[in-house]
């Protein structure tokens, strides 16, 4: 947890540094620093924030402007996340882009084992509907052994219930207490 906060934190140096040029009336220095700063945190914080303040206009525009090739390993996860569940509300029916664009993240890159539980039971429905339900109760299985919080007890049964209802878990889960 203390590693994503530093992380979260190195992301202000470029941009100090770009306001400190801006202020030395430097324009190229700041502009390098800005470029720096997209290259390396694009704005994936931002579309996360949006998408979860209901905002998914503005959160797809930040996601369409943001370049994945160069982000740091937990911004690009969360973009290629970000930008399959996009994809899966345009279009319901077809999950072949949200699965290809799922396929690419890096779970481990998702900096807590809450937001990779929420990924895997995310990824798990993916299978499933692509008809993969063997490997879709697999990845659920891992999205239930991975610690969340207490709260996702409720939807993973319910997820267990609605896609997998012969099959009960081996043993109940005790949800851990981790933070975002």
């Amino acid at each position: 947890m203390k590693k994503r906060f530093v992380i979260e934190y190195l992301a202000l140096i470029p941009l100090l540094g770009c306001v400190f040029f801006l202020l030395r009336k430097q324009p190229i220095p700041a502009l390098i620093f800005y470029a720096l700063w997209y290259f390396l945190f694009g704005f994936v914080g931002l579309a996360s924030y949006c998408h979860t303040k209901q905002k998914l206009r503005l959160s797809k525009f930040f996601l369409a402007i943001t370049t994945p090739i160069l982000l740091v390993p937990f911004r690009k996860a969360f973009y290629y996340w970000l930008k399959a569940i996009h994809a899966l509300m345009k279009d319901t029916e077809n999950v072949k882009i949200p699965f290809a664009l799922a396929k690419k993240v890096n779970p481990e890159h998702l900096y807590t084992d809450h937001n990779r539980c929420m990924f895997y039971s995310f990824l798990a429905a993916l299978y499933i509907d692509m008809g993969d339900k063997q490997t879709g109760h697999a990845v659920f299985e891992k999205a239930e052994q991975t610690p969340h919080k207490p709260e996702f007890d409720a939807q993973l049964a319910s997820f267990r219930e609605q896609f997998f209802p012969n099959s009960a878990s081996e043993e109940p889960h005790a949800g851990s207490d981790l933070t975002l």
